[in-house]
């Protein structure tokens, strides 16, 4: 062979060589285009419903701690179910889009696996909701190990799939996002208790009295009965409107809002049972208070704070006889020593000590009564050396008791 001729075989061979090589290169990425196909088709992403956004017209989320119902109203705008309050509607939006994107990927022969394996017994989360074409309910179930999936099952079939996380996490944190930010008070006609206690102070309870004897249906169990003043009970009002806590505040920590569960307000139902604890904290610029439930906080009026932290003694109707009208009181008796005063109505009119006397001596006498009020708190202990005692008897029967004993210089302690 000449040197020429094994120069064409030389060139020859490497462009063989070439293209045996660009052969199999050519195979190569084929087979890894097939296998990708292939897995392509074993976890075809297949859309939940052909439902867009704007069909989605009701929500219903719950899980095992809460429910969550949400209408779209002709204009587009969210509601909760059964409140008037305005809710966060870029969170219902999430909500809804993320509902209509649910796209279906890996779909997973569980075999005789329970679903409590998966979180799907019935699930961790459950979402119905309702378009023009029909209504559909979705059970989300645990994350995949890696977290890049939550398992999935729809009501129309047993097979469970997966969907991807950002999905599920629209959904599930505009959930918590508005049971968080939108807390029902409870129904003042539920109320029958109310409580405050600060760090500094015993705790001051209130009682419904929808038949007191003064114009304020309230008054103070303990640490003394008497009934509210008038301008506490205006203040107590201010805390009872409160019908929703809507301004949620982000916090890592209550303390930062000097939350620390030394102040609080408590409601509580007729038996006494607690419907609703509501710690307090700090006052804002703006005149509001931080307050919280759980761990979620809110911004209340500062009339929450104040009902709280004011001492009993401020509370209570300050007069000594704190009765509105006089002719609802049947016998009046002051007893001081071995001296007696009986003034009892009869017959339309009223006696002394079974004297008849007229109305006007009757009512000056309370218009005495009525002036005497009272000056401070009285230290704890008074002393035993008893003065005297006011009982009276009003027409429902109502008792008013107060025994008189000499305290400091010119100043008598009353004990209810």
């Amino acid at each position: 062979m000449t040197k020429k001729g094994l120069a064409v075989l030389i060139v020859l061979a490497v462009i063989v060589a070439g293209a045996i090589g660009g052969t199999i290169i050519f195979l190569r990425q084929q087979e890894i285009a097939d296998m990708a196909n292939e897995a392509a088709q074993q976890t075809e992403k297949i859309n939940l419903s052909d439902a867009r956004d704007m069909t989605i017209t009701y929500i219903k989320l719950e899980d095992n701690d809460s429910v969550l119902e949400l209408e779209r109203g002709s204009d587009g705008a969210w509601t909760m179910s059964g409140s008037e309050a305005e809710i966060d509607q870029a969170a219902a939006q999430d909500i809804s889009a993320s509902l209509s994107d649910i796209v279906l990927s890996q779909a997973i022969d569980i075999g005789s696996e329970p679903l409590s394996t998966y979180g799907l017994d019935p699930g961790d989360l459950i979402a119905t909701y309702t378009t023009a074409e029909g209504t559909y309910i979705c059970y989300f179930g645990k994350y995949t190990s890696d977290k890049s999936a939550v398992f999935f099952r729809k009501s129309s079939d047993d097979m469970v799939y997966t969907i991807e996380t950002q999905s599920f996490d629209g959904i599930r944190n505009g959930f918590d996002s508005l049971i968080e930010k939108i807390i029902e008070m409870p129904d003042t006609d539920t109320i029958g208790y109310a409580a405050f206690k600060t760090a500094d102070t015993a705790e001051t309870v209130l009682q419904r009295a929808d038949d007191a004897y003064t114009s304020v249906p309230w008054v103070m169990v303990s640490p003394i009965t008497l009934p509210l003043s008038g301008d506490a009970y205006t203040l107590f009002l201010e805390c009872l409107d409160i019908r929703t806590l809507t301004d949620y505040v982000e916090s890592a920590a209550l303390s930062d809002h000097g939350i620390d569960g030394e102040t609080w307000l408590e409601y509580r139902d007729e038996a006494g049972s607690v419907l609703m604890h509501i710690d307090i904290g700090e006052k804002t610029a703006d005149s509001m208070v931080y307050c919280s439930i759980g761990e979620s906080v809110f911004l209340v009026p500062e009339a929450v704070r104040d009902m709280a932290v004011r001492d009993a003694f401020s509370l209570i109707d300050q007069r000594l006889l704190p009765v509105d009208d006089t002719s609802l009181i049947d016998t009046l008796t002051i007893v001081r020593g071995e001296e007696q005063a009986v003034l009892a109505l009869s017959d339309g009119g009223y006696t002394l000590n079974t004297e008849s006397i007229t109305t006007e001596q009757a009512a000056a006498l309370y218009e005495r009564l009525g002036a005497v009020s009272f000056s401070g708190e009285a230290a704890e202990k008074v002393g035993s050396l008893l003065y005297g005692t006011i009982f009276a008897v009003l027409t429902d029967g109502t008792e008013i008791s107060m025994e008189i004993y000499p305290y400091l210089k010119d100043y008598y302690a009353v004990d209810y």
